[in-house]
This record gives structure tokens, sequence and C-alpha cells, in this order.
């Protein structure tokens, strides 16, 4: 039903569709508690409020112009430094400059009383903890930015997308806001999707929550927070039962 943002985020629900309210409508960053024709009047995508798995979805034309409008649906990566201008950035940190700065103090300290040893002392361990700091910070940066390289290899190669009442397959970064896509039993969910119509479907969201077992999805919110709500199927999700659509 939505897509990804393509500068920020791989979750658009709110993001995305926020760029298309400007055009299709009211934009609620609450779609999921939001009732089947009121999200279909926000995202001016054809959902069949009675039966949902007739819906017909958006018109070939609209979702080329809507493709035109805010962009595929991928993952834009960050621009990438050196990792030695990056180690580098972590030392001029305003902390890491201060703890610098008193290590200089206490060395200056030592120099003009070398009885005092204990300056020495201080200034050295506050060295070390400047290093071990900016180590540590620079592996996790590292860490996070390989992990928009983890979820990239997740993504699906194909979905299926109701468009002009009749479903095909079409590749992941042509889903655009508004369309709704037809989930099958294997299928990795390729975007943010609000669930509308479920038929024993049951997503394995691992990845992003952490739990273990397959979780039953529903049409209406079980929760407002969108990670307890079981009505979004998170991109990249896998569906592990049934089907449905969103």
């Amino acid at each position: 039903m939505t897509k990804k943002a393509t500068q920020k985020t791989p979750s658009s629900m709110e993001s995305g569709s926020a760029r298309a309210g400007a055009r299709v409508g009211t934009y609620a960053p609450r779609e999921h508690t939001m009732a089947l024709g009121d999200l279909k009047l926000t995202l001016g995508t054809g959902i069949d409020i009675v039966d949902a798995a007739q819906s017909t979805g958006l018109t070939s034309a609209d979702a080329a112009k809507r493709l035109m409008d805010y962009g595929p649906n991928v993952l834009a990566p960050p621009r990438q430094r050196p990792w030695y201008v990056q180690l580098a950035l972590n030392f001029t940190d305003k902390f890491m400059m201060l703890l610098i700065a008193a290590g200089i103090l206490c060395h200056v300290a030592f120099a003009l009383d070398t009885a005092q040893r204990e300056n020495l002392y201080f200034g050295l361990a506050l060295y070390v903890i400047v290093i071990l700091t900016c180590l540590i910070t620079f592996y996790q940066e590292r860490s996070s930015a390989s992990t928009l390289g983890a979820i990239k290899k997740l993504m699906p190669t194909s979905c299926n997308v109701v468009r002009d009442g009749m479903e095909q397959r079409v590749d992941p970064k042509d889903v655009v806001v508004g369309d709704i896509l037809h989930l099958y039993l294997g299928d990795r969910v390729p975007a943010d999707l609000r669930i509308i119509h479920t038929k024993d479907l049951k997503l394995e969201n691992s990845s992003l929550t952490g739990e273990s077992k397959p979780v039953a999805a529903v049409v209406n919110a079980a929760s407002d927070n969108p990670l307890e709500a079981r009505n979004i199927a998170f991109s990249s999700s896998l569906v592990m039962q049934g089907s449905g659509f969103g």
C-alpha cells in the first residue's frame, strides 16, 4: 500500500505517504488505525470496502505518474566517507576534545612539578579513554552502515501488484504509494504495507522486532503502536503462512 522513502528509511508508511498526501489527499500519519474507507480517500487508490480482496488498485497511468513524482521504491545509500576520515571525525567530537585538552593540562602540570606524578598518569588515562571511546564509536558506525547492505539483500526481485483491476508481476522498485500488493506464501514483503485483507496470513518479523515466531496479521489495528498493531507488513518481512492484500 505504501512505499519506502528514497532518502531516509525503508519504511514509508509515514515518510513516503506524507509526500503523497500533499497531492492525493489529507495525510494521516496513523494510517494503520484508519478505516478502509478513509484509507481509500487518503491514498487515492481503488480499495473495495466490502471485499478488499476484489480491490482494483491504481490505474497504470496513475502508478506511472506517482513513480515519476516520488521516485523508485529503493533505499538511497548514505554518502560514504573513507574509513580513516570517519575515524578521525570521532576525535573532533566536543567531549573528546575536552578530554584531550584535560590530558594536555595534566601533562603541563606534570612538567611544572615532576614530583606530582599522578598528573602524568591521569593525563595518560584520559588519552586511553579517548582512544577507546572513538574506536568503539567507529566500530558501531561501520556496523550500522553494513546493516543497509544486509537489508538490500533481503529485498525481493519481483512482487504481485493489483493495477487496473488485474494482478501483475512488477519490479519492487516500481511499487508506489497507493499500490495494492497481493502477498503469497514465501513472498518477501517489498515495502511497508497496511493489511486490508488476510487469509490466515502470518509474517516473520524477526529481523525487525526479534520475534522468533510468525505473527498473525489482522486488518484492524491491535495497538496504536505500529510495531504492535499487527496490521502492518513491514518491508523485508517473510510470509510464512496464508495470503493477504496490503
